[in-house]
């Protein structure tokens, strides 16, 4: 540890100490220490400012590397924890033919009431049963895969709330480019298997996680 025990006049040498030695440091030497201890002083708040930054960017509705398209919970939910956090119901399906299903709704919900997304829950008795029976149906209707299943799902429940016309410019029917798929990905909360809107996967994963990160920090506290 180095330490000034005096203070240099003009002209004059500080005295340091360095453990049990005493070091003599020219005047020009002692500002050259100082203009070094100022930038690693600078540096260190510059990391702190960039992590808060990207801590910020988080809550912007980006999909962080942390987050788990399967997540593991004890919590067995319902359709109540999510209306707690706002979700807004649409339409609830009948799941006799949905293997493994106790529950399934349709509905929309966002962090921003004015900028919601199309979601559809479908609920498990347990984590388990989630991974063992949804995802194979959820890649049928969800991203890339879905257009081989339009025709054909395995289940027929609420299959054309699926869909939605895509346009290749504006609003106008001019542009309408046929049906594409709403939901661009999944993701398992617990006993939840959820449909994500989003064009391609990667902004499905940002609209999932939103939703699980909301159900985390508001339904289940």
């Amino acid at each position: 540890m180095v330490e000034a025990i005096g203070l240099p006049g003009s002209g004059d040498r500080a005295i340091l100490t360095r453990g049990s030695r005493k070091v003599h440091m020219s005047m020009a030497d002692h500002r050259d220490w100082r203009q070094v201890r100022r930038i690693a002083v600078a540096v260190s708040l510059l990391s702190v400012f960039l992590t808060a930054a990207a801590c910020g960017a988080e809550g912007d509705g980006e999909r962080t590397a942390a987050f788990q398209q399967v997540t593991a919970s004890d919590s067995v939910l319902t359709i109540d924890h999510f209306l707690i956090v706002g979700f807004k119901k649409n339409k609830q399906y009948s799941v006799d033919e949905l293997p493994g299903g106790v529950d399934a709704w349709t509905g929309f919900w966002g962090l921003d009431p004015y900028s919601r997304r199309d979601y559809e829950i479908r609920f498990y008795s347990s984590h388990e049963d989630a991974l063992k029976y949804g995802p194979s149906l959820a890649e049928e209707v969800a991203g890339e895969n879905a257009e081989a299943f339009r025709k054909n799902p395995t289940w027929k429940e609420g299959a054309k709330d699926r869909w939605q016309n895509a346009f290749t410019g504006d609003m106008s029917a001019s542009s309408l480019s046929g049906p594409s798929p709403k939901f661009g990905a999944y993701a398992i909360f617990g006993n939840v298997l959820m449909l994500c809107e989003g064009a391609d996967s990667t902004q499905g994963l940002e609209r999932c996680e939103a939703l699980v990160g909301a159900l985390t920090t508001g339904a289940m506290e």
